[in-house]
């Protein structure tokens, strides 16, 4: 019988074959790299090396030295090994934690003993380096060979220094010997020209000091003169500045008051341009050219017949004798009837009411009756004014309140408060100003906005705007007229919602012209956009505004006829028309953005209270104008305002105005007026159909006069004045063209004046400003120049003393010695100077020789000036015993995963009731009798290291808790895998030991981190088994993190073990069967 082939075994046998070349190689890999050829063996074998610098450095002749540093330095940049720079205990620890290979440590005196060349004795210098014994004969020897060459490169180091040392101290010496020459010749120059020269002309130098005193007195009386004849002169120029500053200030004043009269003439003849530019002014000129035409050729025809002036003038008789007869009954009925009624009817009422009839004469007024109407605004009036606040200057220029409105409320208020003084205080009275500090707080809001302006500006968008198409090849203009502390960019054009290409150019400060070509068609719909920044150095107000208008100017031809043929043909081709210059047709585009400068969300909470009485205050100041503009009808924002201080304010109130209505307008007329009409009304309203039709005649037939007057002149004079009034026409027609393009340029021109009236006033007001302050300096100069006079005999009296004082000193001669014994201290100071530079040039190479006989030493120290001292080994904890623990378990969870997992194949062969059980209580027992297994190796093996090793420090209930947690991490997985995978499971088992063996460092292999077994180590779980163990046993306390890991991945092999997959009983029989 053929036997079946055993996929199964194939499988096994590359498995095993698999598992055997593996582990072989990588076990005997480490052993082949120990027998390697000599040329191998000269190649780095990287090393990870802690380098600790504790050199505290040291100074040799004035310069400071830090080896440490520099071999710091130089280290680093070795890249066949990985340096780093860490402090002792850091390193230590590495150490032990074999994190580092080798542990080079400079001490802290390594500069101060490398530069002890100069003392009798000098000292070695030790660097100490500390290997990590792992058992690697290589790393013992690259760390030797490592030390070594630091040491070779310090001692060259050091030698370098000492040599650099002498030769800076024999330069130093032949500089010396070059300076003690130069002092030599500076000192005896000095002596020469400063004691001996000096002596000779001494007595002649102080007799010369005596004359020239005698001149400056002379001289200083003079100058005397002349400062009185400055005081003089600045008394009287103090009086002409005075009174030019008069003549400013009425300029400034004339300027204010002559400003609105240029805005209104330049808005007027704006608009007055605008309507000669229109269409419909354009097409009634060109239809009243053709109707003249037509009545021209009309009364051509008819110049010979003289009927119709007959019957013209028959008509004109006849109305006029009508006309007469109807005018003279209109008279005698409004005499008679309607005038006498009227007029009997109100002097009678009147002489009732006002009781003249009963003999008083008395009226009434609005306050006679209704006094309570008044005081409501006498009293409102007065709450207002109270509540008014005074500044100085500079405040209500910041506050806005320096123009010309305020200050007229100013001056409305003092009247209306000196005649009721006694309804107020007396700081009222006196407009006492107050010092605010709330602009204080605000500027640097004001800045921000003035910064924000400044760089980022402000966005303008028009409104749409509708324009027909222009004349081919002309370009359409938008003039854009804006405050001159603005700059206007990015402006852009939008033709239907889509930008447009355009060119702008700046004509003016505060003017703008944008050209850009319509599109052909249709009328379009446009829009201007652009961003207006503020000029540096600009100021604002807080409730000012960016006012900005646009115009836009479109450019068409206009067309004449070529000849004097006068023909009444609309259907006029262009061969018979005669191009002209071009018209200009201008359509206002209105702003659609105009906000104030300042909002409420620009302030802080703070910052918006300050804002509202900011608002506060100037509202105050608009109500009281208001209310003075009702009660007393004086307007101060009128052009016209006038107001002379003094004179009571009821005497100005206009007629108009609430006090003349409540004050002066006798209610009596009024109601004689109201009356008289009621009483009349019935009587006049049956004459008024009559009348009516009276004057409806009278029309029908002043008419009929009129025109046919009108037609009988015409007649004679049309036909003469036809032709006349034709070329006239024409003649108008470009007249009025020349004089719109010249009204045009006129208010371009006028536009320049009025910014040039903005400027001179400016000018003027900021000359006013300054004269005041060159006044009072002039002022006190002209003080200062008496002062200065009031000192002069005093400086005589100087004078006198320097005399005297010259004389003293033409016979002293304390400075000369002075001198001399200053110059003998500096050759004394230079003596002593010799003197150190002797003793320092013969200290040079002083401690080459001891006594007579050479410093063996020093050339002892010349040679080496380092050496090493080998800190002996040190190993990175206890390795072995957690290699042999991690052995232990592993060997102990094979074999009873292995016997577990084999005992239950068994028993499921030989369980028939298993299969109606679930998957979970399948499985449940094998899984309990596993963890019970495990855990109590886990104790056995606890309970008796535990005894073995030291674990005090860590506790001996913990160290068994470790245990039994590693135990049952070990034996459930190794149970799962044999279980679930069988002969796969085995594999990935043995795997994981192999990789473990062969490749841990407790063995006395280093593997570079770098390298593919470097890889296959970290992904090792054996090795972290391993870490956790050496941690705890080194007494480390960074154990947790992989104490918990290990932890959950025990939990998650117990829950895979419940639910193992296995086999069906008869699968396992016919199993068992074929394996007979």
């Amino acid at each position: 019988m053929k036997r079946k082939v055993k996929w199964n075994i194939l499988l096994f046998l590359v498995l095993a074959i698999l598992l055997t070349i593996g582990i072989s190689y990588v076990g005997l890999n480490q052993n082949v790299s120990k027998n390697k050829s000599t040329s191998d063996k000269e190649k780095t074998h990287k090393m990870s090396i802690a380098f600790v610098n504790e050199d505290q450095g040291a100074e040799l002749s004035g310069k400071k030295y830090t080896f440490g540093d520099d071999i710091q330095t130089s280290v680093l940049k070795d890249k066949s090994h990985d340096w780093t720079t860490v402090s002792r205990g850091v390193a230590e620890s590495g150490l032990k934690r074999d994190v580092y290979n080798l542990m080079i440590i400079i001490p802290d005196n390594f500069s101060k003993k490398a530069l002890s060349l100069t003392s009798t004795s000098p000292e070695k210098i030790q660097v100490d380096y500390k290997i990590n014994d792992v058992g690697n004969n290589d790393l013992k020897v690259e760390a030797e060979k490592t030390a070594s060459s630091l040491v070779a490169d310090i001692n060259q180091r050091v030698i370098d220094v000492y040599f650099a040392s002498i030769l800076t101290n024999l330069q130093e010496a032949q500089d010396n010997i070059s300076t003690l020459v130069a002092k030599e010749k500076k000192h005896t120059a000095r002596y020469d020209n400063t004691v001996n020269n000096p002596l000779a002309n001494y007595t002649n130098q102080f007799e010369a000091v005596q004359n020239y005193t005698s001149s400056s007195k002379e001289s200083f009386s003079g100058f005397q003169d002349l400062l009185n004849g400055q005081k003089t002169a600045l008394l009287d120029a103090s009086k002409e500045n005075a009174a030019y500053q008069k003549t400013l200030e009425g300029l400034v004043t004339l300027q204010e008051k002559n400003a609105p009269f240029g805005t209104t003439f330049a808005d007027n003849l704006q608009k007055y341009s605008a309507s000669l530019s229109s269409d419909s002014v354009q097409n009634e000129l060109g239809t009243l050219e053709q109707a003249n035409s037509v009545l021209y050729r009309e009364l051509q025809s008819m110049q010979d017949s003289m009927s119709l002036m007959s019957q013209t003038q028959a008509l004109q008789n006849y109305i006029e004798d009508v006309n007469k007869r109807i005018t003279t009954l209109d008279t005698e009925m409004n005499n008679t009837i309607q005038a006498d009624i009227l007029h009997d009817v109100q002097v009678e009422l009147a002489n009732i009411l006002s009781g003249k009839s009963g003999g008083n004469n008395e009226s009434y007024t609005i306050n006679d009756l209704r006094a309570d109407v008044n005081n409501r605004f006498i009293n409102r009036l007065k709450a207002e004014i109270n509540g008014l606040q005074y500044f100085d200057s500079e405040d209500e220029e910041l506050l806005g309140l320096s123009s010309d409105e305020y200050q007229r409320v100013k001056v409305l208020a003092k009247q209306f408060m000196n005649e009721n003084s006694a309804d107020f205080a007396e700081d009222k009275l006196n407009q006492k100003t107050e010092k605010t500090t709330i602009l204080d707080s605000l500027q640097p809001v004001k800045n921000d906005k003035i910064q924000e302006l400044t760089n980022t500006g402000v966005a303008i968008e028009s409104k749409e705007v509708t324009l027909d198409e222009t004349d081919e090849n002309e370009q359409t203009e938008i003039k854009i007229q804006y405050d001159p502390n603005f700059t206007l960019s990015d402006i852009k054009i939008l033709e239907d919602g889509i930008e447009i290409g355009s060119s702008a150019v700046s004509n003016q400060p505060g003017e703008d012209i944008v050209t850009f070509t319509q599109t052909k068609g249709a009328p379009h719909t446009y829009k201007v956009s652009f961003v207006a920044k503020l000029n540096g150095a600009t100021d604002i107000s807080f409730f000012g505004n960016l006012d900005v208008s646009l115009m836009a100017i479109q450019k068409m031809h206009k067309y004449v006829l070529k000849d004097d043929t006068l023909i009444m043909d609309p259907a006029l081709t262009n061969t018979d028309l005669e191009d002209t210059e071009l018209t200009q047709n201008a359509l206002l585009i209105p702003i659609e953005k105009n906000e104030p400068f300042f909002k409420e969300a620009d302030f802080t909470e703070a910052g918006k209270k300050m804002f509202r009485e900011i608002q506060s205050i100037v509202r105050n100041y608009e109500r009281s104008a208001l209310l003075f503009q009702l009660y007393y009808g004086i307007n101060v924002n009128s052009p016209n305002y006038s107001f002379e201080l003094g004179q009571k304010l009821e005497d100005q109130a206009t007629n108009s105005s609430y006090y003349a209505i409540f004050n002066r307008n006798n209610l009596l007329d009024a109601i004689v007026e109201k009356a008289s009409g009621n009483v009349t009304k019935a009587y006049k309203d049956k004459l008024t159909n009559f009348e009516s039709q009276i004057a409806s005649y009278k029309q029908t037939m002043s008419d009929a006069n009129d025109r046919s007057v009108d037609v009988a002149e015409r007649l004679v004079k049309t036909s003469s004045e036809a032709a006349a009034q034709n070329e006239s026409l024409a003649k108008m027609i470009s007249e009025v063209d020349l004089w719109r393009s010249a009204s045009s340029d006129l208010l371009k021109e006028n536009q320049v004046v009025l910014q040039s009236g903005s400027d001179e006033k400016s000018a003027a007001m900021m000359v006013n400003s300054d004269f005041g302050g060159l006044l009072a300096r002039s002022q006190s100069l002209a003080d200062s120049t008496g002062s200065n006079l009031n000192a002069a005999d005093g400086v005589y009296k100087t004078f006198d003393a320097i005399d005297q004082e010259a004389k003293n000193i033409q016979t002293s001669g304390k400075d000369l010695i002075s001198e001399a014994g200053t110059l003998s201290k500096d050759l004394a100071k230079k003596l002593a100077s010799d003197e150190s530079f002797s003793k320092n040039f013969s200290g040079v190479m002083s401690n080459s020789r001891v006594g007579d006989r050479p410093n063996e030493g020093l050339y002892q120290f010349l040679s080496s000036p380092v050496e090493k001292v080998n800190g002996k080994t040190i190993a990175a904890g206890d390795k072995a015993t957690p290699y042999y623990m991690v052995l232990i378990m592993t060997l102990i969870a094979l074999f009873t995963s292995y016997v577990i997992s084999h005992q239950e194949k068994k028993r499921i062969q030989h369980d028939a009731f298993s299969e109606e059980l679930s998957l979970a209580s399948k499985n449940l027992p094998i899984t309990f009798l596993t963890s019970f297994v495990a855990i109590a190796e886990g104790i056995i093996i606890g309970a008796i290291s535990g005894n073995i090793f030291n674990t005090s420090h860590i506790g001996f209930i913990l160290w068994m808790g470790i245990c039994v947690i590693l135990m049952l991490m070990l034996v459930m997985s190794f149970t799962y895998l044999l279980r679930q995978l069988q002969m796969v499971g085995m594999f990935i088992i043995l795997s994981l030991v192999g990789i473990y063996l062969f490749l841990t460092d407790a063995v006395g292999l280093n593997i570079d981190r770098s390298s593919i077994f470097g890889t296959l180590q970290t992904y090792s779980p054996l090795q972290y088994v391993e870490v956790l163990l050496n941690r705890i046993l080194n007494g480390e306390n960074n154990f947790l993190i992989l104490m918990y890991i290990f932890i959950g991945v025990a939990a998650l092999f117990i829950v895979l073990n419940l639910f193992v997959i296995r086999k069906s009983t008869l699968e396992s029989e016919e199993a068992a069967n074929e394996d007979i």
